[in-house]
């Protein structure tokens, strides 16, 4: 019998070495890896343009340091914004909740300290007048200050109809003032001391 003799160079099958059959594997995982990393850092960014606390009642009695260091993205009104009672709006900002919701905020001022919050929303079709998407603005303050402590219908005119929303809770009041023309919708949220309620200001 005769023994088999090795190829010569050059002919056959050369045997691969492990060590090439794996110089990709690392490569790989080091790609995979970085994806993964810049995945994570991408929706930490994300999330971080969300980190800001939404304006509410909690802003109330804050100084405009205690203000500014609250809501990052505050612009300084080019001209004082007047308010019931004397009041004045020197700050303002741009809100977008959750539902994708834009509102305009304002921030009313008296003696450095804040005593009232507005802030406005108008629809921008008809679909987002739906009693669902709505809900998107009265919920949340319901969560945080529970049941209505009065509701209202008014009808404005033929084509306008207003719904008028009050909670309290302590010294704080919440009121949501939703109007509705034709196809149209407006939304105004105010946050103030709780006073009694003045017609002229739902």
């Amino acid at each position: 019998m005769h023994e088999a003799k090795p190829p010569e160079p050059g002919h056959g099958t050369i045997a691969v070495p492990n060590t090439m059959q794996t110089t990709r594997c690392p490569l790989a995982i080091r790609r995979t890896w970085r994806a993964r990393v810049a995945l994570a850092i991408g929706a930490w960014v994300h999330l971080a343009a969300f980190a800001q606390p939404p304006a509410n009642e909690s802003l109330l009695g804050l100084s405009e340091s205690e203000l500014q260091a609250r809501l990052s993205d505050l612009r300084r009104a080019s001209k004082p914004i007047a308010g019931p009672r004397g009041l004045r709006g020197l700050w303002s900002a741009v809100e977008t909740t959750a539902q994708g919701l834009v509102l305009d905020t304002v921030v009313f001022l008296r003696a450095g300290n804040v005593q009232r919050i507005e802030q406005r929303w108008t629809s921008r079709t008809p679909a987002e007048c739906q009693p669902t998407r709505l809900s998107a603005l009265a919920d949340p303050i319901a969560q945080r200050l529970g049941p209505a402590a009065l509701e209202s219908d008014d009808v404005m005119d033929a084509s306008t109809q207003q719904h008028t929303t009050l909670w309290t809770l302590g010294e704080v009041e919440a009121r949501l003032v939703l109007t509705r023309t034709g196809e149209r919708c407006t939304a105004l949220i105010v946050y103030a001391p709780r006073v009694t309620p003045d017609a002229s200001e739902l």
